[in-house]
């Protein structure tokens, strides 16, 4: 981020790849990261405690080969019409240059799609097994990939070093991800591997797609709500969408570090104690990852909301002046709450999916959409203008986290009187 900021400044270079980023992006939340790590881990965790290891690997099999048709088919449908989708759908303010330079930049990086998407099969494995580290070292081959591209080819290509530093991130975390399953094959830790020949059905695995319909209809409604967001800001001063690019990065850290940190590690003892049908230990892990969670994220927001211009200010040098720098930190000031609501959300969200109900998840996400779509646009007319945009964000988050806490008690309670019976 502090490279990107120094090379590329906060104008429309930078408002360009912020918009064409989102392309395969989306992709990678719903049909790779969200979708296979909530429908195949508690599938698959499911079918190891009972000793159904060979019928387990076959599912995921099965899975991946969907995967691989979907990702295929999905990626040069996106590269063929990044164009249209930018200025149409994506950013409609955008001046005639700067959406040209979007849509080539989206067509650019869609293969990395197919890659993350492989990655986070790979991440979900490595979960299932209980490979916590693996899965959270594998992005920082991403980051590498991504800083050593750019750092080598920004003064050739411009802000098109991105993108290929895009696709060189992804091949890394990809190869990351599928090395650390063969050493966990190697040292008796993964039992099994994927086969293509496992074909295109199974029943268990017909069971994960169905988790996994719900579970991506949220993930789109949620990746709708930041679509809605950008081109909002696109309207705006020029900068905006990048302010709140570099705005989001930033509070996005901590909580990849802490809240994400705690959902993932709760996520596999919650989907193991829901397949034992172990309600109070289920509740136990719960709570404690809830409290966790909120011990870690409630400082770090409120110390984030006071130190948002130093924060930003560290980003300041090269091309990103003062000007860019109180832009970002104005989205940074507002994001900050969201981190709390993110962390509760990715807490609550697994456990709701660890217990197999994908409908929750989906209401939630759907009037948080309704909530941050009114206050986006109503708030962006304000003097905050892109401010006001990141706070619809926390306050959606916010609504979100409630919703799926109180669904969630439901649910337990439910949960605990049918392991009674």
């Amino acid at each position: 981020m502090l490279l990107m900021a120094r090379y590329f400044g906060g104008r429309a270079a930078m408002d360009a790849f912020n918009i064409a980023f989102m392309i395969p992006n989306l992709f990678r939340r719903v049909l790779g990261e969200q979708a296979i790590e909530g429908s195949l881990l508690p599938t698959f965790k499911t079918l190891t405690t009972r000793g159904q290891t060979r019928e387990a690997w076959r599912t995921a099999s099965v899975i991946l080969n969907w995967l691989l048709l979907l990702l295929i088919a999905a990626a040069p449908l996106c590269a063929l019409f990044a164009p249209q989708i930018v200025s149409h759908i994506l950013a409609p303010g955008f001046t005639p240059e700067t959406a040209a330079k979007a849509g080539d930049l989206g067509r650019l990086m869609c293969p990395f799609m197919i890659l993350i998407g492989l990655a986070a099969f790979c991440g979900s494995l490595l979960l299932a097994h209980g490979q916590t580290w693996a899965y959270g070292v594998a992005p920082t081959f991403f980051n590498l990939g991504w800083i050593v591209t750019m750092i080598l080819l920004q003064e050739q290509l411009g802000v098109y070093s991105l993108g290929l530093g895009v696709l060189a991130g992804g091949t890394l975390q990809l190869a990351a991800a599928t090395i650390a399953l063969q050493i966990g094959r190697r040292r008796g830790i993964v039992e099994g591997e994927c086969s293509s020949s496992a074909g295109l059905i199974d029943p268990h695995a017909l069971d994960a797609m169905r988790l996994a319909g719900p579970i991506c209809l949220a993930a789109v409604i949620s990746r709708c709500a930041s679509i809605v967001d950008k081109a909002i800001a696109s309207l705006l001063d020029v900068g905006s969408v990048a302010a709140l690019g570099y705005g989001l990065q930033l509070a996005l850290v901590p909580f990849a570090l802490f809240g994400l940190s705690v959902a993932r590690a709760a996520f596999v003892p919650m989907a193991e104690q829901a397949a034992q049908n172990d309600a109070a230990g289920l509740r136990r892990s719960v709570r404690h990852a809830v409290r966790l969670g909120m011990l870690l994220l409630v400082p770090l927001a409120t110390a984030t909301m006071i130190f948002a211009h130093p924060l930003a200010s560290v980003l300041q040098r090269g091309k990103f002046g003062p000007e860019e720098t109180k832009m970002a930190a104005t989205a940074l000031f507002w994001y900050a709450p969201a981190m709390v609501g993110m962390g509760m959300v990715s807490i609550l969200s697994r456990a709701m999916l660890s217990l197999k109900d994908t409908r929750s998840p989906f209401r939630a996400a759907r009037w948080a959409l309704y909530a941050n779509v009114l206050l986006s646009g109503a708030l962006a007319l304000t003097p905050m203008r892109h401010g006001g945009i990141a706070l619809a964000t926390s306050i959606a988050m916010a609504l979100q986290a409630s919703f799926l806490f109180f669904a969630l008690r439901t649910k337990l309670r439910t949960f605990g009187a049918e392991t009674a019976a």
